[in-house]
């Protein structure tokens, strides 16, 4: 279901979407392939017609994730970050008031108007991410029990339930997987 305006583009693939404001995204539920497990992958083709600028000191652009970033409660959540100039992919897990999150690429890796395909998998006590197929960073850490008992709605380019949408994506989203 969209939340606020969700146009569509032309995708990496096929057709994308494009949440053109900070309270816009698509919510996809609550149902149980949705939720985090002790292992999975979030994967998609992202792109950014200009970067994301900052607003204040930072800002944070979700991809998707069901973990509130307003109000952290378990689950996770993939993220582009800008802040103080420097713009970065991150990814984080919520486990109650308990906050880890994983640098995934390097600083200012990512540029405007080409397409990215971004994976991050986790297992166990790894977590890796993926740059156009290729291996950028693999942490060794211990997935939050409770970050895999999440029932919140897993959401694409917006904040997750509850959906307060104060950190939309700015760019475009394909093939979310």
């Amino acid at each position: 279901t969209a939340a606020g305006t969700v146009g569509s583009i032309t995708g990496k693939i096929n057709n994308g979407v494009y949440p053109d404001s900070d309270t816009a995204g698509i919510v996809c539920g609550t149902g149980s392939t949705l939720q985090l497990t002790s292992s999975g992958t979030y994967s998609c083709w992202l792109y950014f017609p200009t970067m994301p600028t900052t607003h204040g000191s930072s800002w944070d652009y979700v991809l998707m994730g069901n973990a509130d970033y307003n109000n952290p409660t378990n689950g996770c959540i993939l993220w582009y970050k800008t802040e103080g100039g420097v713009n970065n992919m991150l990814f984080g897990f919520y486990a109650a008031s308990t906050h880890i999150s994983y640098s995934l690429t390097t600083a200012n890796q990512l540029s405007a108007t080409t397409w990215y395909h971004i994976v991050v998998t986790w297992s166990g006590g790894l977590i890796n991410s993926y740059l156009n197929g290729s291996l950028i960073s693999g942490y060794p850490r211990t997935i939050p029990v409770t970050a895999t008992t999440a029932n919140n709605n897993f959401v694409i380019g917006g904040n997750p339930s509850p959906y307060s949408g104060s950190f939309g994506l700015y760019g475009y989203i394909d093939e979310v997987g």
